[in-house]
């Protein structure tokens, strides 16, 4: 059919075309854009990677609910607390991760050892703005995230 129900009250138009990232988005709501997928867009970092990682405050309890699959484009979905869902904008109706926040995004779970194709020393830290980036990381309370993070941006920033 013209219509493919993605999940109820969700659909796209095959005959009009659609945008993956957008429909990802909707999948789980709310979430944004984060981590590699939003490194790879600000230009921080070329990953490579086709998968549109989001970032939801919702629990996702069994692990193939944390990865789906839709026209071969191919969604991941990271739980992050509902204090720490900030730092975003839409641009295109994509509720994407400001640059900073994208860089704490990838740390904080980088620091919590969950495997990705990226490291952190394939990230340009010089297009941070190590305010921002200072402020944002404020919310994060887990213990010894915030030296982990400013270390980085110390780092491969330049930033005192």
């Amino acid at each position: 059919g013209l219509l493919l129900r993605v999940r109820r009250g969700l659909y796209v138009d095959r005959l009009n075309g659609y945008k993956p990232e957008i429909v990802g988005q909707r999948w789980i709501a709310p979430s944004y854009l984060s981590t590699e997928s939003a490194l790879d867009r600000h230009g921080l970092c070329e990953t490579g990677i086709a998968a549109n990682t989001f970032v939801t405050p919702h629990v996702i309890l069994r692990r193939e609910q944390a990865r789906r699959t839709l026209e071969g484009h191919q969604f991941i979905y990271r739980h992050l607390a509902r204090h720490l869902f900030f730092g975003y904008r839409s641009v295109d109706g994509l509720w994407l991760a400001e640059p900073e926040k994208a860089v704490i995004d990838f740390l904080y779970y980088h620091y919590r050892k969950q495997v990705s194709a990226v490291v952190p020393e394939d990230i340009d830290f010089s297009a941070i703005d190590p305010r921002r980036y200072r402020r944002h990381l404020a919310a994060f309370r887990q213990i010894g995230f915030a030296e982990y993070a400013l270390g980085w941006l110390r780092k491969r920033g330049g930033h005192p």
